[in-house]
């Protein structure tokens, strides 16, 4: 049995590779802990990692390297120090782009903020003092991904903003459960716009609240997952035994 994250992702597999006709494709979605964080004030937070206490942040957690939109978020980033002094952008994490990062920083991109990779329980408590939650790819990829980051976002009760590739299912999720929006990869323009967007629109941050404990628990909890996997394997079984 072979598992995708994507049921569009099924189709992809069996466009571009030879699955055998003993092989089953099925679609399993990604589970985590879906727990939140321990409660504490944002403002403490922020004051133990350095965090400015009177702008909006957008975080972005991951590798920072190629096909993860930096240089995107950088621009949006130069584009809200003028237009939106307000925001401010915060990267977590290592990888080969951490040197563009800093040296943007260091030509006077001073509303982007970068902290190496920090231990699992703190990291989900610092982006639970943020505002948005930010998910970005590369243009030109014709294969849905899905941002794993997302069950970090959703734990930490914030909207996502997400560029991605154009004809990706990860854009019809966010839609359908309420939890973020999206847009096209490879966009700063509409990237700057987004987070603007959500970040004024009071009413859709506090649906998207509520919605993202469902989604948690309905897509994403170990439970129903672990069951989905063994329901296949007995099914297989069965096949198999007939």
């Amino acid at each position: 049995v072979i598992g995708c994250i994507w049921p569009d992702n099924i189709v992809y597999l069996r466009n571009h590779y030879h699955v055998r006709p003993q092989q089953r494709v099925i679609w399993t979605p990604l589970w985590g802990e879906i727990a939140p964080p321990p409660p504490r004030p944002k403002e403490a937070i922020r004051v133990q990692h350095g965090l400015p206490l009177d702008r909006k942040i957008l975080v972005f957690g991951g590798q920072i390297t190629e096909g993860r939109g930096i240089e995107e978020m950088l621009t949006m980033a130069g584009m809200a120090k003028i237009a939106r002094p307000e925001l401010a952008v915060l990267l977590i994490g290592e990888g080969r782009l951490v040197e563009l990062v800093e040296r943007h920083i260091a030509s006077g991109g001073d509303n982007v903020l970068y902290r190496r990779r920090v231990p699992r329980a703190e990291y989900l408590s610092l982006i639970a003092a943020c505002d948005i939650g930010l998910a970005c790819t590369v243009a030109g990829v014709d294969s849905s991904s899905f941002p794993s980051k997302t069950i970090d976002y959703l734990r930490a009760g914030l909207p996502i903003v997400a560029a991605v590739e154009k004809a990706s299912d990860y854009r019809e999720f966010l839609r359908r459960w309420n939890i973020g929006i999206s847009i096209p990869a490879g966009d700063a323009v509409a990237l700057f716009q987004a987070v603007t967007r959500v970040i004024d629109d009071h009413e859709l941050n506090a649906n998207i609240a509520r919605s993202a404990r469902a989604c948690l628990e309905e897509v994403f909890d170990m439970k129903p997952a672990v069951n989905r996997i063994m329901d296949e394997i007995d099914r297989t079984d069965r096949n198999r035994n007939e």
